[in-house]
């Protein structure tokens, strides 16, 4: 059975995401700790990491909205 990421839970992993990058970037180990924090798969949250990167463009802000 798979979990159903909420709009919620989508923005707070994106801004744990968030807290964790530097200029970007996350560290080694970083989605997989993350993932099991929020009890999620790496895939999960690597596809909300990409999805928050690609809406930011040169923005400040991203939409990562699980919809």
């Amino acid at each position: 059975m798979t979990k159903q990421i909420t709009d919620d839970l989508a923005q707070a992993l994106w801004e744990t995401l968030l807290l964790h990058s530097t200029k970007g970037r996350l560290r080694y180990g970083d989605i997989t700790a993350i993932a099991c924090e929020f009890g999620l798969t790496t895939k999960a949250v690597t596809r909300v990491w990409g999805k928050g990167i690609r809406s930011m463009g040169d923005r400040v802000a991203a939409v990562v909205k699980a919809g």
